[in-house]
């Protein structure tokens, strides 16, 4: 039977209400309460082509998210987002397991086909668009063989 996964994207999607500033001391203890309370999947913020500031959830590379990630991951994975068009995944080091544990990638649907050889080169986990329907996205995830069940 398959196993319906929750991902949170308070620190990314609510980061539109709070300019991305929640503080450092905030940001911890969201990332630590969703992994003790056993969510699936934390989004932890967007990865963009601007520095980070302290107290924000942009980051501009992976090893900016490690201090705030517990050292108990129990079942839960780590990622961020980051919009192909947006973000040089030149600025994302390779996975080592010390940081995040993947990246999901958003996309206008003029950038479909080519967002599909860029996930597939990064190993990004998993695609999504508010400008497609989620049909399509879903196809692509097949084609791409992704999907947020990988992650563990």
């Amino acid at each position: 039977m398959k196993r319906v996964q929750l991902l949170d994207c308070t620190l990314r999607d609510g980061g539109y209400l709070v300019d991305a500033q929640f503080g450092n001391t905030v940001i911890r203890g969201i990332i630590k309460g969703l992994a003790d309370s056993g969510i699936d999947v934390v989004e932890c913020g967007f990865l963009k082509d601007e520095p980070h500031e302290k107290g924000s959830t942009i980051f501009n590379n992976a090893a900016q998210l490690r201090s705030f990630l517990p050292e108990e991951r129990r079942q839960t994975s780590f990622v961020c987002l980051a919009d192909y068009s947006r973000y040089s995944i030149s600025n994302l080091e390779p996975f080592d397991g010390t940081s995040i544990d993947g990246v999901r990638a958003c996309f206008f649907k003029h950038e479909r086909y080519d967002v599909i050889d860029f996930c597939k080169e990064h190993m990004v986990v998993a695609v999504s668009s508010g400008h497609l329907s989620q049909i399509l996205v879903d196809r692509l995830q097949l084609r791409l063989g992704l999907g947020l069940r990988k992650l563990h």
